[in-house]
């Protein structure tokens, strides 16, 4: 009962984390400028700069193999 509950819990968290980036990139297109359009995601993003590039590489492939090891750590029994 108890892992099956952990198990749910940490599959929440991690939708929760992937919702508030989604979020926080669709609030910030409306407020990089003064304007009332809103301006694209990589611009958001500030992808033409290769540090911020970068980092958002290694934070969403960082993400992704913490979700492909989670998976697996939690849905499967090694013996």
């Amino acid at each position: 009962m108890n892992e099956e509950v952990l198990k749910f819990v940490i599959i929440l968290l991690v939708f929760s984390i992937l919702l508030n980036m989604y979020q926080y990139i669709q609030i910030k297109r409306y407020e990089v400028n003064e304007r009332s359009y809103k301006v694209s995601w990589q611009e958001v993003m500030n992808l033409k700069n290769p540090i911020s590039l970068l980092l958002w590489w290694l934070l969403c492939s960082g993400l992704v193999i913490g979700i492909i090891f989670g998976f697996v750590v939690l849905f499967l029994d090694f013996p």
